[in-house]
């Protein structure tokens, strides 16, 4: 449950601004607020069927209670993820770079297991 926002940005395609609180599965109780941001721009057209493109989504939730549940440690209460895609576009294929920074990350911990870590992706794409 929560509120959502459009918001035009000078130079940027499409920005979201989320605000929601979350509960655990399909129980009801408040475990917590999170705050989530997404963006997407071009940021340089090499031609008419190549880009290069930066996307990406942040969270960052608090008043976490669900982190208490998994043992998080010193009273944390706040997690924080964002995800940062660099996007070289060529008509219906695409490759990527992208990176992904935890902190406190604990209910989907990054694929090291590490609530702390920082993962990097390489991607071929095909939009259809």
């Amino acid at each position: 449950i929560g509120l959502g926002l459009d918001i035009t940005i000078p130079l940027i395609d499409m920005f979201i601004f989320d605000m929601y609180i979350t509960t655990q599965h399909l129980d009801t109780e408040f475990k917590g607020l999170v705050a989530t941001i997404a963006w997407d721009t071009k940021l340089y057209t090499f031609s008419d069927n190549m880009n290069l493109s930066y996307s990406g989504t942040s969270d960052y939730g608090f008043c976490n209670k669900y982190a208490e549940s998994l043992g998080a440690s010193d009273g944390v209460q706040d997690e924080f993820i964002m995800f940062n895609g660099f996007y070289l576009n060529y008509g219906k294929w695409a490759t990527s770079f992208s990176v992904e920074l935890h902190r406190h990350f604990m209910y989907s911990k990054a694929p090291s297991g590490n609530p702390n870590d920082t993962s990097y992706y390489f991607g071929l794409h095909r939009n259809f």
